[in-house]
């Protein structure tokens, strides 16, 4: 229907500047995205909180395969997987920059990080992740978000 559209257009806008174009041969080429959205008619209570549990869910199965298993290609897959239920959290936007650092995508990192100072800032020490201050990004994470 043309409201669901119109809600769909609207937060597909949000999404500005996530998007990363699509190659072939090194060459920029356009590329179709599918892209899923969830919605529902129960109470939005119920689907916050159940959101709310499978990103955090993903957060931590995510600091596990960073930072105890040191394999952030892994991590990476859970971190994304947390973003698309929650995407405006700082947590997740906080540990995808650094794993994204630590996997070479330093774009990427400073996107998300850039984010997090559109979304307000945060204020250090207020993270449930792991100490990150050993990670090879987070020097350049920290002078992004004092901006």
């Amino acid at each position: 229907c043309r409201e669901i559209d119109s809600e769909l257009i609207r937060v597909l806008k949000t999404t500005n500047g996530m998007w990363q174009p699509g190659e072939n041969n090194g060459n920029a080429v356009a590329m179709e995205k599918e892209v899923s959205l969830v919605f529902t008619t129960v109470n939005s209570d119920d689907t916050k909180k159940h959101f709310t549990a499978k990103a955090t869910n993903s957060f931590t199965q995510g600091n596990k395969k960073m930072y105890i298993k040191q394999n952030c290609k892994k991590a990476l897959r859970y971190y994304n997987r947390g973003m698309r239920y929650l995407p405006y959290e700082k947590n997740l936007l906080y540990v995808r920059g650094i794993c994204k650092y630590e996997l070479g995508d330093k774009e990427g990192a400073r996107k998300d990080w850039e984010r997090i100072v559109t979304l307000g800032g945060i204020v250090f020490g207020e993270f449930v992740a792991y100490d990150s201050s050993n990670m090879k990004g987070y020097e350049e994470m920290a002078e992004i978000l004092k901006k």
